[in-house]
């Protein structure tokens, strides 16, 4: 089972370009300094965090914590350091760089969740609004994309019911594009047991696997219901006819938008390469779905396809 579990990593490197020479010897003679910083930020309201008392304080407590965790590699006193510039003029915000020995490709939730909370719990008690940039903040308060495909569902569903003017016929590309996106993130997640995948390509996965299966689908229910409407067929045979003449279309896209996805490897970035064959796979899926489920389903609806209609379309 371990030999067959995915392997996600969104590390990037340029083989052959200068600014990856200069991380690699960053990385031999100065290690771990190019994991980057994870800097604290702290802001007070009213007066200023470097007078002596309970704010000063409460952020020296959180220094030496950090200091004497085993995994940071450095942190810097914002008001030992007054050469460093990391206290604002005002002298209500001060930064605290924290350096850990683990970069940000395999620092997990659960230590990042400690370190936040060894630089944030004190100071927050005592009244002053803290945060965690960098690889901490990064690894906690990562963008949620899913908000944002639940509204381009809405959206499409919006256009195909205002063009279809069937509540039936709307949900039936979205019904294919939905089944052909599992079946592309389940390639990926097999596909991730052999090659590297970056943790970000289910996302670009989905933005693209949703869009041409909805693309696709449309090609097959607009010949049916022409099929049904216009040259009035039965339905099971307005399916396989669809399916027969819209089929070679979708195909022939799918296979050029595979076959431009498959072709980043040519940029020697392994990183590119995992997006290219985790959107691939997404339209693998979109395609075998367009093929195989949608006209199934259009044959099982029958003459239903024109049913709950809506008014005026």
């Amino acid at each position: 089972t371990s030999s067959m579990a995915p392997t996600r990593s969104n590390e990037v490197r340029l083989p052959g370009t200068g600014s990856q020479a200069a991380y690699d010897r960053m990385a031999q003679d100065f290690s771990p300094e190019q994991n980057g910083a994870s800097p604290a930020m702290y802001h007070v309201a009213t007066g200023k965090l470097a007078d002596k008392g309970k704010n000063q304080d409460a952020i020296t407590a959180a220094y030496k914590q950090l200091k004497a965790d085993p995994r940071v590699y450095s942190v810097t006193n914002p008001f030992k350091t007054p050469q460093a510039h990391l206290v604002s003029k005002d002298g209500q915000y001060a930064q605290m760089p924290i350096v850990l020995y683990t970069n940000s490709n395999t620092l997990t939730v659960k230590e990042a969740e400690e370190i936040y909370q060894l630089a944030t719990a004190g100071p927050q008690a005592a009244g002053l609004e803290a945060a965690v940039g960098g690889p901490v903040g990064n690894t906690l308060f990562a963008p949620d994309s899913a908000t944002s495909t639940q509204i381009g569902m809405i959206a499409a569903a919006v256009i195909l019911l205002v063009a279809f003017g069937s509540v039936i016929a709307m949900g039936m590309p979205l019904i294919s594009a939905v089944n052909g996106l599992v079946a592309g993130l389940s390639l990926i997640w097999f596909l991730a047991a052999f090659v590297l995948i970056p943790s970000v390509a289910t996302d670009v996965a989905t933005m693209i696997g949703l869009g041409v299966g909805i693309d696709y689908a449309l090609f097959t229910v607009s010949r049916h219901r022409r099929n049904v409407i216009e040259k009035g067929m039965d339905p099971h045979l307005a399916a396989t006819h669809a399916v027969a003449t819209s089929g070679g279309a979708i195909i022939f896209a799918g296979s050029t938008v595979i076959l431009a996805l498959v072709s980043l490897t040519v940029a020697g970035i392994e990183f590119i390469a995992g997006l290219g064959y985790a959107a691939a796979c997404g339209v693998v899926g979109a395609v075998l779905a367009a093929l195989t489920l949608l006209p199934a389903m259009l044959a099982i609806v029958g003459s239903g396809i024109h049913r709950l209609r809506i008014p005026f379309f």
